[in-house]
């Protein structure tokens, strides 16, 4: 199990270290089940009723996978209000034995979510390659036509909230346009961390 501190790349794994994380990721991986109720008991002891979940969508895109966060969301959503937080650029640590399997694009897997354990959660959080820059003349002249802001657009359709990361100060002219579209509530910009909001106007 890994968490992940907001705006950090400190990385903590036990469970004492984990409840003490404040607004941290916490990634849980395949087939760590005998920690997930320790960490359940542990948080609720601790009163917190929300957490974020990281969600690997090269891991979501395999059966295993699937089956992981299948049993994985569900169990921690009977005792806190979920956000997930998807990765679409992370390598999958779920080796697979199916030549025919094939990644899902990042809306597919957010449509699955949201499909199958909606009533888990109310907001999702989309997590840019940090390596990926938005300043392409046809990235800004037509911001659907990326894949973040497609997902972006779907959630939002499909009745959640939606917020992204790991957006960089480089970006400026493509994050004007998106906020003018109201599509996302929150935008933080890694290279000052700080947070964009604005209101989502229905």
């Amino acid at each position: 199990m890994i968490t992940t501190a907001k705006n950090s790349e400190k990385r903590v794994s036990t469970v004492s270290e984990l409840t003490k994380s404040v607004d941290a990721i916490h990634w849980f991986l395949f087939h760590e089940q005998h920690l997930i109720e320790q960490f359940i008991s542990s948080n609720k002891l601790s009163g917190v009723t929300q957490i974020r979940v990281g969600i690997n969508c090269n891991e979501a895109s395999t059966k295993k996978g699937k089956s992981w966060y299948n049993w994985l969301i569900p169990t921690l959503g009977q005792h806190f209000k979920l956000k997930l937080c998807f990765d679409n650029h992370t390598k999958s640590e779920i080796e697979s034995d199916e030549s025919n399997e094939s990644k899902k694009s990042l809306s597919e897997v957010v449509e699955c979510f949201v499909h199958y354990h909606g009533q888990y959660f109310d907001e999702i959080e989309l997590h840019k390659d940090p390596r990926q820059r938005m300043n392409s003349s046809d990235k800004i002249n037509n911001i659907f036509s990326d894949e973040l802001v497609f997902a972006a657009t779907w959630a939002k359709y499909l009745g959640k909230k939606v917020s992204l990361a790991n957006v960089h100060l480089e970006d400026y002219e493509w994050v004007s346009k998106l906020t003018n579209c109201y599509i996302v509530e929150k935008i933080e910009v890694s290279g000052l961390n700080l947070n964009m909001d604005r209101s989502l106007q229905n």
